[in-house]
Parts: C-alpha cells; structure tokens; sequence
C-alpha cells in the first residue's frame, strides 16, 4: 500500500478510528433532527448542541453568563459574521492584519471599508 503523509492540519485535522468509531455508534442509535424544530429528534440535536457549547465553555474556563458559543461553517463564515457584527466607528475604525494571514481576513477589507474603516 502507499502511506501518505497530511500536512493541512490548519483546514482539517485528521480524524481517529475512535472517533469514526464513535460517531457511527450515535448516529446509527439515534436519529437526530433539525434543531429549529420541536419533535423527538429536533430536541435531541439541541440538546447535543447545547452540550457541545458548554463543554467548550468549560474547556476554556469561560462563563455562559459572559460568552456565547456560535458554531459556523468554516472560518470564512465565522471572519465574515464578526465583520458584519462589529460596532465600526466610521472614521474612528481601523483594519488592521497581519502579512500572513486567512484568505477569509483579507478580504474583510471590503466590508470594514464599507463601514467606514481606515486600513
């Protein structure tokens, strides 16, 4: 066989057995829904959410009364929600980064300029 050696840790980790495994034992045990929904199954996946959230709060010894975990798609989707959501100060703001950065970083140019942000 080949062996094949990953090295884009940085847009997705490599998985282990114990997780696959795992993950398929859920899934195969359980039927879980949407979770903008109210039946059996929509209520297991916010409670599996829910769940999730607290457990990264705890893991960095965050409170839920001062932080709120939202999961997103990808990092572009999660650069763009804090862009979109930022209080800009036109004239007052500025957009600052780093040479080596995120695609996603860099083309937050557009919506701090919109809003009035100096580079």
């Amino acid at each position: 066989g080949h062996e094949e050696v990953y090295l884009d840790h940085a847009g997705a980790a490599l998985y282990t057995k114990s997780q696959v495994r795992d993950y398929c034992k859920l899934l195969t045990s359980s039927v879980y829904g949407n979770p903008h929904s109210r039946n059996p199954s929509s209520l297991r996946s916010s409670d599996a959410v829910a769940l999730a959230r607290r457990m990264v709060l705890n893991h960095l010894s965050a409170s839920e009364s001062d932080y709120l975990v939202i999961f997103t798609a990808n990092c572009s989707a999660a650069c763009k929600l804090v862009a979109e959501s930022f209080a800009w100060k036109p004239g007052m703001s500025t957009f600052s980064y780093t040479r080596s950065n995120h695609n996603s970083v860099i083309g937050l140019r557009d919506i701090a300029k919109a809003n009035g942000c100096s580079f």
